[in-house]
């Protein structure tokens, strides 16, 4: 009998995975080109979990908290339709979909990934220790 996967919150995915995914594509949300630096990071599934999507890496795109949001279970070409409306650049659907195309085709960064973590749990341990 499968076990059933338990959501909850970030928990769903390990850490250097997400970071791993965040790296793969370039610190950028897919669907709208917001940086890290200018919105929060998420992790969306191209195929939505309630369409019988999976956690692999290649189903797995970072997106914005915005963008991840609004998409809900959308299918990923309408979503895509809709941001390039929204957006209102010289992008098309097509040219959208490759670039996710490319993202989830690029081997992850693990070990890229397991350095930013353990330099985030040496910050936090140093943090802790200086207060």
């Amino acid at each position: 009998m499968k076990q059933e996967v338990k959501w909850h919150g970030m928990n769903w995915i390990t850490q250097q995975k997400r970071i791993a995914i965040y790296l793969r594509d370039g610190l950028a949300c897919a669907y709208c080109g917001d940086t890290l630096e200018e919105a929060q990071m998420s992790i969306d599934h191209i195929k939505p979990r309630s369409k019988g999507g999976s956690n692999a890496a290649s189903n797995l795109i970072t997106s914005c908290l915005k963008c991840n949001q609004c998409r809900g279970d959308r299918p990923i070409n309408l979503w895509l339709d809709i941001v390039v409306q929204y957006r209102n650049y010289d992008i098309t659907v097509v040219e959208l979909q490759k670039h996710i195309r490319n993202c989830t085709r690029r081997v992850l960064p693990m070990a890229e990934a397991k350095v930013v973590l353990a330099n985030k749990i040496a910050s936090k341990k140093e943090e802790i220790e200086n207060k």
